[in-house]
């Protein structure tokens, strides 16, 4: 006999706090592994719990013997942040915006200071 429990697509809704439809979605993209009954979809927990940890941004943090002198954690992601770039809090620093954005600003800055120069407006351009 089958004991296994199964979770609703509403359930699962609830416990990660979006809507059915986005839920459905990630079944139909296949993200999100789903039993098909009738007209309805079953979610295994353990599939579920596959899925969340899929999509997690990172590992979790747990305590060491090496602890970090800035917050007494490590983590178990070697890509990181280093130590250096986390608060004493435990928080994350903001990450500094790539080369490119940085040389798209600059760009579009020099460009209005151009135009500005020349009495015209500046025109935008297709990225």
């Amino acid at each position: 006999m089958l004991t296994r429990k199964f979770m609703t697509v509403r359930e699962v809704a609830n416990l990660t706090r979006v809507s059915e439809a986005t839920v459905r979605h990630w079944i139909k993209e296949g993200e999100l592994r789903a039993i098909n009954v009738g007209r309805e979809f079953r979610i295994i927990p353990r599939d579920f719990e596959g899925f969340l940890e899929r999509h997690a941004t990172r590992a979790a943090r747990v305590p060491d013997d090496d602890r970090d002198k800035t917050d007494g954690l490590t983590t178990q992601d070697p890509s990181g942040p280093p130590p250096s770039a986390t608060a004493a809090s435990g928080r994350s620093l903001p990450r500094q915006k790539g080369v490119a954005a940085a040389n798209a600003r600059e760009e579009g800055t020099q460009a209005r200071k151009k135009a500005k120069a020349s009495g015209s407006r500046p025109t935008r351009t297709a990225t």
